[in-house]
């Protein structure tokens, strides 16, 4: 008999959080397994991404970078760097995808409910490199999707709609992006590195425009 899954109270407070409610939920004990599940407040919740003197965690949120020391502290991982969720946890790069979102600002605000947390992670050199390669698949996706439209457009559409799609698909813009991106290859180990700094100096002129705006911690 499976318990009722935990999920985070929308009343109010918007559904931040809601993709990780049930990681940060206790579980359910085995006479309230009948019950309704319980809400989690967006405190509750927020206060998952948060160690105890209220900074944001940062490499104890991952399965794979979660020390066992951390883990006795309290602090279990929230996230995973794989491909699918497990061990308890979720793929971060599936949520990352789901959201489809290049800004990464909706995404920052409905996984962590927080831009300033997700560019605390940004200054992390061992997770941009995923970043990196989740951004490229989320850029090849959106291309996806795009010409899955137009297609759908040329079948469906006005005609107007139709012969601009029919334009569109005869120039094959997706084979002249492949092949860029077979001429190009996979980034140097430079190249990476160069792209971090370039990540790492964004996030410090975001710091220092956010102090002399007074809005920093």
């Amino acid at each position: 008999m499976s318990s009722a899954t935990p999920y985070i109270s929308t009343s109010g407070t918007g559904d931040f959080g809601k993709e990780v409610a049930v990681a940060v939920a206790p579980e359910a004990k085995e006479d309230e397994e009948e019950e309704e599940a319980p809400d989690l407040t967006e405190d509750q919740v927020e206060a998952a991404f948060l160690d105890r003197q209220g900074r944001y965690r940062t490499a104890s949120l991952f399965f794979e970078r979660n020390r066992a020391e951390t883990k006795e502290s309290g602090y279990e991982a929230i996230f995973n760097l794989g491909e699918r969720d497990k061990h308890g946890t979720l793929s971060l790069k599936q949520l990352y995808l789901k959201y489809e979102d290049p800004t990464e600002y909706h995404f920052a605000l409905k996984v962590f409910g927080s831009w300033d947390h997700w560019q605390k992670l940004l200054t992390l050199k061992w997770f941009l490199p995923y970043v990196e390669e989740w951004r490229g698949e989320l850029e090849t996706k959106l291309e996806s999707n795009a010409i899955l439209n137009i297609i759908n457009t040329a079948t469906h559409g006005s005609e107007q709609m139709r012969y601009a799609a029919n334009k569109t698909i005869l120039t094959k813009p997706w084979k002249e992006k492949a092949a860029k991106k077979q001429t190009r290859g996979r980034p140097s180990k430079q190249e990476v590195e160069a792209r971090i700094q370039e990540e790492l100096d964004k996030h410090e002129d975001y710091t220092l425009d956010a102090e002399r705006l007074g809005i920093g911690d």
